[in-house]
């Protein structure tokens, strides 16, 4: 094997290896030791640049995500900050403001175990922030639910709490940003916050005004609650429509929703934690994004 300059079309030329047969007394075995020794100079050569190189892009990238983890571990906040309001910082980032003569009673975290949609007793663990605020004869509560990007919440009424209740109001979302919204009577045995702190004893059913949010990704899910002691079962109060629609009135005005712009002060976990049973269904169901097959 020879190194050898061929000439190419257009006039320039190209450096390469030829392999020239070794005839008895015609090849000088030195100058084949000198080819073999430049070929292998050549890949050790290329090699080595190579290997450098990824370790380059290796430290620039290690060097970017320390940054964004170094520049987010401060930032990202959910729950009731110190002000009573409940806060995420991200994936929504949203400020959930009570209306006036609201207090904070009931805030904390948990893991609650959401079923998954068409699946016999199928469950999937969802981390979910919590906070309740009440004042005489009414309560707010917020709630937000995160399912990780292995799955998502189902936007059908399958699995769902509202399934099994007589809506007396139902308004679907239609531009970006709208929430889904309903009213109907909740039974006080699946009240989730029911007994868990002061100002959550209800005796009676509640009725209950409920506005949800999903984020883009579908991962994450908002609901704000209104709620006042149910002066009538449903089935009456189908037949009494401006008493819904009073009700209805009262809930828009209880609090408001603005841009979370920086991270707050955290507020007390306060109160006990909701049970699966009765959190579960409130929030809803769970099912798997579809999968794109490439052929």
């Amino acid at each position: 094997m020879r190194m050898c300059v061929f000439p190419m079309a257009d006039g320039s030329a190209r450096q390469g290896f030829r392999f020239v047969p070794l005839r008895l007394g015609t090849a000088d075995p030195s100058d084949l030791q000198s080819d073999a020794r430049k070929a292998i100079f050549c890949v050790q050569r290329d090699f080595l640049r190579g290997d450098m190189i990824m370790k380059k892009m290796l430290a620039i990238a290690f060097a970017v995500a320390l940054a964004a983890l170094s520049g987010c571990a401060g930032s990202f906040y959910r729950g009731m900050d110190a002000d009573g309001a409940f806060v995420s910082t991200a994936a929504p980032q949203v400020r959930v403001i009570p209306a006036e003569g609201f207090t904070t009673v009931l805030a904390g975290r948990t893991t609650c175990m959401v079923k998954e949609e068409d699946a016999f007793m199928a469950t999937v663990p969802a981390q979910v922030w919590y906070g309740l605020s009440a004042r005489e004869g009414s309560q707010l509560a917020t709630l937000l639910a995160d399912c990780g990007a292995d799955w998502k919440w189902s936007i059908s009424s399958h699995g769902s709490e509202y399934e099994n209740y007589r809506l007396l109001r139902e308004m679907h979302g239609v531009a970006s940003g709208d929430p889904d919204f309903m009213i109907f009577v909740r039974p006080a045995a699946m009240d989730p916050f029911r007994g868990l702190a002061e100002g959550t004893d209800w005796d009676q059913d509640s009725l209950v005004a409920q506005y949800t949010w999903l984020n883009a990704a579908s991962n994450g899910k908002l609901i704000v609650e209104y709620r006042e002691p149910a002066p009538a079962p449903a089935e009456e109060l189908l037949y009494t429509p401006e008493v819904v629609s009073e009700f209805g009135e009262r809930a828009a005005s209880a609090f408001s929703r603005a841009r979370c712009e920086a991270v707050p002060a955290a507020g007390q976990r306060i109160g006990g934690i909701p049970s699966d049973a009765t959190l579960g269904p409130v929030l809803g169901a769970l099912e798997q994004p579809p999968t794109i097959t490439v052929y």
